[in-house]
């Protein structure tokens, strides 16, 4: 319907379009790989953000086990501050990988080990056990 408006009215907003200042603008600088690592001090919030940010270049990641994990999908499920490390694993299951941020709990829902394709959790959990106390970082 939106479209079809638009579409029918495509003239009449064409003649009341107001320039773009180009004085007003600036420059986004290439994003670089390392902006992707994440700083699991940040808030669940925040790096919820990154992933999503990151999804699909360069792809957020963080270190596990001397490997680069990729992160391709997250939500926030907890805003609490809790009192364990930041990257620590609060629990693994079928629904997700629930991990300790800065500030509050993000679930993990979709991984890629290197060399391999990125896969929802429950099937990466097959593969790589991981339990709670389990560190990412």
């Amino acid at each position: 319907n939106t479209l079809l408006e638009t579409l029918n009215n495509f003239e009449e907003l064409q003649s009341q379009a107001i320039p773009q200042d180009d004085r007003e603008s600036c420059y986004a600088s290439k994003l670089l790989k390392a902006e992707a690592n994440i700083d699991w001090s940040q808030s669940a919030q925040q790096i919820d953000r990154q992933i999503r940010a990151f999804n699909s270049w360069p792809v957020a990641q963080t270190l596990w086990q001397d490997k680069m994990l990729r992160i391709w999908q997250a939500t926030v499920v907890d805003s609490q501050n809790h009192a364990v490390k930041p990257g620590t694993i609060i629990q693994a299951d079928r629904h997700g990988i629930d991990v300790a941020t800065g500030d509050g709990v993000i679930r993990l829902l979709s991984l890629q080990a290197p060399g391999k394709k990125a896969v929802p959790t429950n099937d990466f959990l097959n593969a790589h056990p991981l339990k709670a106390g389990d560190y990412f970082g």
